[in-house]
């Protein structure tokens, strides 16, 4: 290993692989070095493996054995079990993706053009005048000009950084891959339920025909007052019994809560590390690339001759927020009237709405009829105006 480079990415997740990817695909000429603590990605994956169509493909071009199933439908469910179907007329609303193949492929190909070490991690990052000093689960010590700070949820490596790791909504995620259960492969599921998954929702997602992805999360602070494996267990036996539960995963969701500092002088944070996940739908593939993307225009601008590297951190950290922060922000606002809305309410909305046909059941008359049956969802959606 040398015992410097140019560019140092903390993080084989989406969002580092992104930016290793994207700094690769510019052709640049600096060296880098890409940290991934798991030897295989079978190890850290822990996710419904979902995404929307149009974000995804705006930032890579996905191989076809990346995607599981093409989604054509969005299934939701009342707490009184009525269906909202909606589809925009057989059009791909998005893709379950094998993420682990995905990953893996990603990083094989990167491997060929620059310098990649797996099994280790990160432990600190020591910012000087000149570098940042990085020393890795092994003992080494190596340095870069900038470091990408990719590495999940928890880390607290931008502290040294001034870049605090806040108490942002993480939320406790549990599921379970249950086969022998006769799956509808076009479409998700998505359930809420005070009784089930308080704060949160339900996710069922097909694997393939015969396997299905269904797991709970819970709101910011639900966990301490139930279990949140009896609850999926329970939602298990009760919808899935004749199913064989073929494994666990659990993690946390560190979903977006408020904008906070994510680049200084040669280091930018990206990714679960800041926190950069969907509010309400807990989404954070797409949003993790997109980071890592930015983030690998902003390292290299802090690599080039006489770059003002402080300037370069703050338009990052703008356009992060213009582009992504200022929508998230918002949304963060209308989360908690949105989980607060009744059961009853919901039931009421989707007995509403399952008397429109499909072919005319739009998002937007969806969102109006839901908020007509919620005065408090409808105050809310004015952080959006």
């Amino acid at each position: 290993m040398n015992s410097h480079y140019d560019i140092i990415i903390a993080g084989g997740g989406p969002a580092g692989l992104t930016a290793a990817k994207h700094i690769v695909d510019l052709g640049s000429s600096c060296s880098v070095l890409l940290i991934e603590k798991s030897n295989h990605y079978s190890d850290s994956v822990k996710c419904g493996e979902g995404v929307w169509k149009k974000p995804f493909e705006e930032l890579i071009t996905p191989k076809p054995e990346w995607i599981r199933l093409n989604i054509t439908k969005a299934s939701f469910l009342a707490p009184n079990h009525s269906e909202v179907i909606f589809s925009d007329n057989g059009k791909t609303l998005g893709y379950i993706l094998d993420r682990i193949r995905m990953q893996e492929d990603i990083l094989a190909d990167l491997s060929k053009k620059i310098t990649v070490h797996r099994g280790i991690s990160v432990r600190s990052v020591i910012p000087s005048d000149e570098f940042q000093t990085v020393k890795l689960s092994t003992g080494e010590i190596v340095t870069a000009s900038v470091v990408i700070d990719a590495s999940g949820p928890s880390s607290h490596l931008g502290e040294p950084n001034r870049i605090p790791h806040v108490n942002t909504d993480v939320e406790p995620a549990l599921y379970a891959i249950v086969t022998g259960v006769p799956q509808k492969t076009d479409r998700i599921t998505l359930k809420m339920s005070s009784h089930f998954s308080p704060g949160g929702y339900v996710w069922e997602f097909p694997i393939d025909e015969n396997r299905v992805n269904v797991g709970i999360v819970f709101g910011k602070g639900e966990h301490r007052t139930r279990s949140i494996r009896q609850s999926l267990e329970i939602y298990i036996a009760e919808y899935l019994s004749e199913g064989t539960i073929e494994s666990w995963h659990g993690g946390a969701i560190p979903s977006f809560a408020s904008s906070k500092p994510m680049a200084t002088a040669g280091f930018i944070q990206c990714g679960d590390a800041g926190s950069l996940v969907n509010p309400i739908t807990r989404s954070g593939i797409s949003e993790s690339m997109y980071s890592g993307k930015l983030a690998a225009e902003s390292a290299l601008e802090m690599t080039r001759p006489k770059a003002n590297r402080k300037k370069v951190a703050k338009k990052f950290e703008k356009k992060l927020f213009a582009d992504y922060g200022k929508k998230m922000a918002k949304v963060a606002k209308m989360k908690r009237a949105l989980y607060g809305i009744s059961d009853e309410q919901y039931n009421s909305s989707a007995d509403k709405l399952a008397l429109i046909p499909e072919e005319k059941r739009t998002m937007l008359k969806i969102l109006k009829i839901t908020m007509f049956n919620s005065p408090k969802l409808l105050m809310a959606m004015r952080h959006l105006l």
